[in-house]
């Protein structure tokens, strides 16, 4: 971490194109000025860290009533003989097991 005394009116540069200037100096706080491009996001770090956090707890978190799938590698040489299924509109028959009929295969 670099640590630098500044006074009113000098400022920091940062990769050319984030300026940051003291604007102000109070008792217990300093007012900074921060200058960046269009298309660069300041954030305080209390709202970076809090929306990381939000991230982090939404990605670990499975979504209420999704399903879930599980990939099984097909060989090139065996995907055409792979019949797509699909659910049919009664969601599962009368054992159970969901009510699935195979598409028509794309030619």
């Amino acid at each position: 971490m670099l640590l630098l005394s500044r006074r009113i009116g000098d400022r920091i540069v940062i990769g050319g194109g984030i300026e940051v200037v003291v604007a102000a100096i109070g008792r217990r706080s300093v007012r900074l000025a921060v200058s960046a491009p269009a298309g660069r996001q300041v954030l305080r770090g209390e709202v970076w860290d809090a929306i990381a956090q939000a991230n982090q707890r939404a990605a670990s978190s499975e979504l209420p009533g999704a399903v879930t799938a599980s990939v099984v590698p097909v060989d090139a040489g065996t995907a055409r003989e792979v019949q797509p299924l699909h659910c049919g509109t009664n969601g599962t028959g009368a054992s159970g097991e969901p009510d699935v009929e195979p598409l028509e295969a794309a030619t």
